[in-house]
């Protein structure tokens, strides 16, 4: 069961602004489960900055 806290959850277009990536793949993300997200009865996502963090931290790409 998902844990529920004080924490802002975070909109697409915020999301979008955090990772740099278009609001486009922020959706598809959230619809492939590539991102956690928490999906409301409207249909829109919510995110959870510690979720967007670690998979940051998985998808960090080393200096060339």
């Amino acid at each position: 069961m998902t844990e529920l806290t004080n924490e802002k959850l975070m909109s697409v277009h915020e999301v979008a602004d955090y990772l740099a990536a278009p609001k486009r793949t922020v959706r598809y993300w959230a619809q492939q489960r590539v991102l956690p997200a928490l999906q409301l009865p409207n249909g829109q996502y919510r995110f959870r900055r510690r979720d967007l963090d670690r998979f940051l931290s998985r998808c960090r790409v080393r200096d060339a």
